[in-house]
């Protein structure tokens, strides 16, 4: 089997040292067939640009790839993951109290209502409301949930994704960014 993966190291390690750590790890990953390591040794791309995050180093490894088992690294900005400050706070408190909504929502919607059997209008099933433990119905698996239910769950969904995305773009532009190296290598098991 053909394997692909990624590591990523900080900016100033040492370059035979990740060779032989990443030559013992496909060695460990392919123990079965004899192998002694990577194909080929890694080619640091020091001439290249520092991409501006992972996943644009990613893309540029992918478009760089010479082909069958090459094995390359280049660099790119990674933001510090301990960032702080009163302004991430607020997003993130945002964030908690968008998710603890969400979660307050996504509860077993038959155990709150006074009615003896719940209806599913996919199948037309009448079931009693003391063994309904899922918000899906046991024989068809559709949603019991009425369409309004649905439609606050969905939406306190998207408010807790987006509180996500404004915490993770403030911290992509605004934390300290650190290089480090991408590196990917290819590996027979």
């Amino acid at each position: 089997m053909h394997n692909v993966e990624f590591f990523t190291y900080k900016e100033n390690i040492k370059r035979d040292w990740v060779q032989k750590e990443l030559d013992h790890y496909a060695a460990v990953a392919d123990y079965q067939e004899g192998c002694k390591g990577l194909g080929v040794a890694i080619r640091w791309l020091d001439n290249f640009p520092i991409y501006k995050d992972y996943e644009e180093a990613e893309k540029m490894i992918k478009q760089y790839d010479r082909g069958w088992c090459d094995c390359l690294a280049v660099r790119y900005y990674e933001p510090d993951r301990f960032f702080n400050n009163k302004k991430l706070e607020e997003f993130q408190s945002k964030y908690r109290a968008a998710l603890d909504a969400y979660h307050a929502k996504d509860v077993v919607w038959a155990q709150g209502i006074k009615a003896e059997y719940v209806g599913c209008r996919n199948c037309g099933s009448k079931l009693k409301r003391e063994f309904v433990h899922t918000n899906r119905c046991p024989l068809c698996h559709a949603d019991l949930r009425p369409d309004s239910t649905l439609k606050a769950v969905k939406a306190s969904k998207e408010r807790a994704d987006k509180a996500q995305k404004l915490c993770d773009e403030y911290i992509k532009q605004n934390a300290k960014k650190h290089v480090m190296w991408l590196v990917k290598i290819e590996y027979h098991t």
